[in-house]
């Protein structure tokens, strides 16, 4: 009896296996958010790594600087998703800038916002749910297989 063996290819014909946007504000506008030094470099850097080491695999990134606002970062989002061809392995949302966690919420903070309350940071900045929400309904329509996240949070805004 002969074994045939088939490709990873042949077993779960996805596209690419990495699909990333990567995210990078420094130049807040708000008193509430100094500015950083190193957030469009560092996107810029993620997206040239995957682009570097898997792009001869099929693997793309795209990197987007200094996002005004809220509707710009669910429009870059979107953008992106809508680049996608064939489902991808993985997505990688990759976002460096200022963060707000209010309670079990995470909110990513475009360089326009200058919320003082709960109501104001819903409505000004982009939270993880939201993103999640459009990430879950256009991936899941491609048998995309799954979402994961990973955040990393340093404590030491006070508002």
């Amino acid at each position: 009896m002969k074994l045939e063996y088939k490709t990873w290819e042949e077993t779960l014909p996805h596209g690419p296996p990495l699909c990333a946007l990567c995210m990078g504000n420094d130049k807040y506008e708000s008193s509430s958010f100094p500015a950083l030094r190193s957030c469009v470099r560092d996107a810029k850097a993620v997206a040239a790594q995957v682009r570097n080491k898997l792009g001869e695999l099929g693997a793309w990134a795209t990197d987007v600087g200094n996002i005004k606002d809220k509707a710009a970062m669910e429009l870059e989002v979107k953008h992106f998703l809508r680049q996608i061809r064939r489902p991808p392995r993985m997505v990688l949302v990759y976002v460096s800038g200022h963060g707000v966690q209010e309670g079990d919420e995470i909110f990513l903070v475009p360089t326009h916002a200058s919320p003082s309350n709960l109501e104001e940071l819903r409505a000004q900045c982009l939270s993880h749910d939201e993103l999640f929400r459009i990430l879950k309904t256009d991936l899941e329509e491609r048998d995309v297989p799954d979402l994961g996240a990973e955040s990393c949070v340093r404590r030491d805004f006070v508002s």
